[in-house]
């Protein structure tokens, strides 16, 4: 953790997504213990290490969210499926409590008005 309280990660080379049609979800994670990474250099070989096994399983780590706590995290990722997922969680040895297949919705880009809901 930096001194303003942010996780700095440095991230090796770039990571793109298999375009639009790839698969994206947020996997919910909750963790045993408080997560403290990213503090000093041989932390950033720990986030190094998930970004190249995540690669070769075709996971693409976009973002994630820590809680204020620091024991759940909530990462964003294209993947071509749910268990390639699974399978870079389980060679990082991070728990997974969900795995959802979601959309982006940007309210700052909606070209009109919403539509109505159905009841």
């Amino acid at each position: 953790m930096t001194s303003g309280g942010a996780f700095a990660v440095r991230v090796c080379g770039s990571v793109k997504s298999e375009g639009p049609g790839m698969p994206r979800y947020l996997v919910e994670h909750t963790f045993p213990k408080t997560l403290v990474w990213a503090s000093n250099p041989d932390d950033a070989g720990l986030i190094e290490a998930v970004l190249r096994r995540a690669a070769l399983a075709g996971v693409t780590w976009l973002h994630s969210y820590i809680s204020v706590d620091q024991r759940r995290m909530y990462w964003i990722c294209d993947a071509p499926t749910p268990a390639a997922v699974r399978e870079t969680a389980r060679q990082s040895e991070w728990p997974i409590d969900r795995i959802t297949e979601v959309r982006v919705l940007d309210p700052y880009r909606w070209p009109g008005p919403l539509p109505a809901q159905s009841d």
